[in-house]
């Protein structure tokens, strides 16, 4: 039970770095950055309504039989963990990660993430894979974030793509990879992570993490896997949630 736990950690941590990667965001663009012109659907605004009605019509038309939770349920989840602050002093207290200069680009991401007061989020988890959707409100996104989708994943693969992370007694060793995911959004991005137990050969976990930008829409699928627990197949690849999501934008873009 407790290896099982590690495990949902271990993921867990991954998908909250890459995140911070994704929206920290770095002044002034650079490399990698959006140059072209950005798409009308670029203009579009999303209330928290919308999101939880994309999130309810992907669910229905892929026949996921998820549970959709809204916007304020899910900042009630965020404000009960304690958000970033709680998560950054976990860091090196009762979770450790290694090498250290890892747990120290975690913590620092973490620390110079915007705080998300004026997004929206929506999110459906159907068995052990989950979607969210999440908007800027009226205030649209910076380019800076399409900047970070790429040059800031690819630092915090670069430092932390082979790391380990302790807690609650266990040891268990990450390995994150670029994907070659493609989704029909302006950038997608694609991770996978292998999670092996300390001195065991072979993988207990994975986790497929899929990160598509849209205009002010943003979308992440993942797809979680244990060995240590049996869960059903997904009806629908990583894929087709992100791209029935961008379809279902489109029906409720004003």
């Amino acid at each position: 039970m407790k290896h099982s736990s590690v495990v949902r950690a271990a993921v867990a941590l991954s998908v909250i770095g890459l995140l911070a990667g994704c929206s920290a965001g770095q002044q002034g663009g650079g490399a990698g950055g959006t140059t072209t012109a950005k798409p009308a659907a670029a203009t579009a605004t999303y209330s928290a309504a919308d999101l939880a009605s994309i999130a309810t019509k992907v669910n229905a038309s892929l026949g996921l039989g998820g549970t959709v939770i809204d916007n304020a349920a899910a900042k009630s989840q965020v404000d009960k963990l304690g958000g970033a602050n709680a998560l950054t002093q976990q860091l090196g207290s009762s979770v450790t990660v290694q090498p250290a200069q890892c747990q120290q680009l975690l913590q620092d991401k973490l620390a110079k993430a915007p705080q998300a007061a004026d997004n929206v989020t929506a999110m459906l988890t159907y068995g052990s894979n989950v979607l969210v959707v999440t908007a800027p409100g009226a205030k649209g996104w910076s380019q800076d974030v399409r900047t970070a989708m790429t040059s800031g994943s690819d630092d915090v693969l670069a430092q932390c793509g082979d790391m380990t992370l302790s807690a609650s007694g266990f040891t268990v060793k990450l390995a994150m990879t670029k994907t070659d995911a493609k989704t029909n959004a302006e950038v997608t991005r694609g991770i996978h992570e292998g999670v092996t137990l300390e001195g065991a050969a072979q993988e207990v976990g994975s986790a497929d993490i899929l990160q598509a930008l849209d205009g002010n829409l943003y979308i992440m699928v993942t797809e979680s896997s244990s060995k240590l627990s049996s869960a059903p197949p997904s009806p629908a690849t990583a894929t087709q949630v992100a791209n029935a999501a961008l379809d279902a934008a489109k029906t409720i873009t004003k």
